[in-house]
């Protein structure tokens, strides 16, 4: 296997955002975005997913074929073991947009941090360590650039993270796909949960 994919495949509203009157004169348009940290620390944004309106509660986009957010080279990087990691942003849009200015402030931001040594040097387990808090640190600074946001409704930022062991790292029963991620997030008075997936190819 030579790619490590993040896939988008459903996202559903549980409750439209904004509240019970602004529900009954307009719907949600909702996209996806945010950044990829690969295993020797690189930030970098990851694929922006316009994801679809939503006019009630209960609706459900799935995405057929899956969409691919992240992915990764797993020809390159440290030693073993590795920590691949994404932060998915949901958000619901509106004219000023600002979702791309999110991103890509947070993606300056990591980009601007020193890596650690022991990344840089392919340590394994410290290098493993050090992205675990690299991750940690994306998390933050993407809650950060949106709080006090007037520009779309970004939703607090998620973190995945998968740990790969070995070289020949497959998942359970020797599959190529891993078990599918429900996340639910909640703000601007709406509720939605998404639902992904890592695969190797």
């Amino acid at each position: 296997m030579t790619k490590l994919m993040l896939e988008i495949h459903e996202v559903t509203c549980i409750d439209e955002t904004g509240g019970k009157f602004q529900e009954k004169v307009g719907g949600d348009e909702i996209a996806l975005a945010g950044v990829q940290i690969d295993a020797e620390g690189r930030a970098t944004a990851a694929n922006r997913i316009r994801v679809g309106d939503f006019k009630k509660d209960g609706q459900v986009v799935r995405l057929t074929p899956p969409k691919l957010f992240a992915s990764f080279d797993l020809r390159k990087g440290s030693s073993f073991p590795r920590v691949y990691q994404a932060v998915l942003i949901l958000a619901e849009l509106d004219q000023q947009g600002g979702l791309n200015d999110h991103v890509n402030k947070v993606v300056k931001e990591l980009q601007a941090v020193p890596v650690p040594a022991a990344m840089g040097g392919g340590l394994g387990a410290l290098a493993a360590a050090a992205a675990v808090e690299l991750g940690k640190l994306a998390v933050k600074e993407a809650a950060d650039a949106i709080k006090g946001s007037l520009k779309d409704d970004p939703f607090p930022p998620v973190l995945e993270r998968l740990d790969v062991p070995s070289e020949n790292f497959e998942f359970a029963k020797g599959s190529l796909k891993g078990p599918l991620i429900k996340k639910t997030v909640r703000a601007h008075d709406g509720v939605y949960q998404m639902i992904y997936g890592w695969r190797l190819a």
